[in-house]
């Protein structure tokens, strides 16, 4: 007769109930989205899955604004733009890039994006939810050499 012997079980503990994660989505990307995912995600000290996962969560956290505008967003996204805001503590000004985009219900999201003030060698990007009255306020700028468009609100 062979004596039984107590193996541990191999592999990482269970987790506490309410931590697992059960759901699994799998996504699909062209081989160039795959590369420049993978290299953005490399480049976070993320894995592509763990980037995936941040930005869905992300867009959970802090949703876009969906909106009817006069602009397409391909006519918006990737664009320049000097912009002067009102906010409840006084004025944002700056230069930022618009990206935009669609979703299925015909409306379309518009953020800018900008560098924030510098402190101890670091530049925050700093992320504005635009409304659909700020979206539609946004003009083809006077001088197009500082921004191609401007928007005052």
């Amino acid at each position: 007769m062979i004596p039984k012997t107590n193996k541990s079980k191999m592999g990482r503990p269970p987790l506490p109930k309410g931590e697992t994660k059960d759901a699994q989505i799998g996504v699909r990307f062209k081989s160039d989205e795959y590369a420049k995912l993978d290299s953005k995600a490399s480049s976070s000290g993320f894995t592509a899955p763990q980037l995936i996962r941040e930005a869905a969560i992300q867009e959970l956290i802090r949703p876009p604004i969906w909106i009817k505008s006069k602009w397409k967003w391909q006519e918006l996204n990737e664009q320049s733009i000097q912009f002067e805001l009102g906010t409840p503590t006084g004025k944002l000004t700056g230069l930022g890039r618009l990206m935009a985009r669609p979703d299925n219900y015909d409306r379309i999201t518009v953020d800018i994006f900008c560098v924030g003030p510098t402190h101890a060698n670091s530049a925050p990007m700093i992320r504005i939810w635009l409304s659909e009255d700020a979206v539609n306020k946004i003009e083809s700028h006077s001088d197009p050499k500082l921004a191609t468009f401007s928007l005052v609100g």
